[in-house]
């Protein structure tokens, strides 16, 4: 909030039925900032819960949409330059960032192509046993430091939608609890005729719980 002084903004907090609930104070400190609460009365997973602030967020004509777990930590300029980068590209509807790891290293783990009808060949175990297959299926032959490319998936932990995009692969598909939502919804934009795009020029780090 304090570096989005210039950017018109909404912040929607989905509490996806948490077993400890927010105090008075919280939720008192939540409005005052203009953050939307919502509380989920049953948690019904990772999609699940974001499809409450997508839909919210498109109700209220947001134009684009940032999907960010609750232990990302952005540096100046990274959401606007997901937004910028999306409306200088139409045809992008997904585009993600770079991501710092707590150990301060790259996770190079953008999805290449679908496993859906490479289930024998590209499951995750088989994955680990063939370091090429691996590699290409990671795109780790690409710079992710510094490279712009196409991929098939980025990663769940933050991303940002285009409105148009948004409002043709949504709702996310809520049956995986937890996992593979990536995937899935790499296959829902190649239906769809979307292109899905790793920008390292904006930076995040994933705290994962801290």
């Amino acid at each position: 909030m304090k570096q989005k002084k210039k950017l018109e903004f909404r912040i929607y907090l989905v509490d996806n039925c948490s077993p400890v609930r927010p105090e008075p104070g919280v939720l008192e400190s939540l409005d005052k900032r203009g953050v939307i609460f919502i509380q989920n009365e049953r948690n019904a997973g990772y999609s699940a819960g974001n499809n409450i602030g997508i839909k919210r967020a498109l109700e209220d004509g947001c134009e684009e949409v940032l999907i960010s777990n609750s232990d990302v930590r952005y540096e100046t300029g990274s959401i606007s330059e997901l937004q910028t980068y999306l409306q200088d590209h139409p045809d992008v509807g997904i585009v993600g960032p770079k991501i710092f790891l707590r150990d301060g290293s790259i996770q190079k783990e953008c999805m290449m192509r679908k496993r859906e009808s490479e289930k024998n060949i590209c499951s995750e175990p088989v994955l680990s046993v063939f370091p090429r297959l691996n590699n290409s299926y990671w795109g780790r032959e690409h710079d992710y430091e510094s490279e712009v490319f196409q991929v098939y998936a980025v990663m769940g932990c933050c991303f940002m939608f285009s409105r148009k995009c948004a409002l043709d692969v949504t709702p996310l598909d809520e049956t995986p609890f937890l996992y593979e939502e990536e995937l899935i919804l790499g296959i829902s934009m190649e239906k769809k005729g979307w292109e899905t795009v790793y920008d390292p020029n904006s930076v995040i780090h994933h705290l994962h719980g801290n």
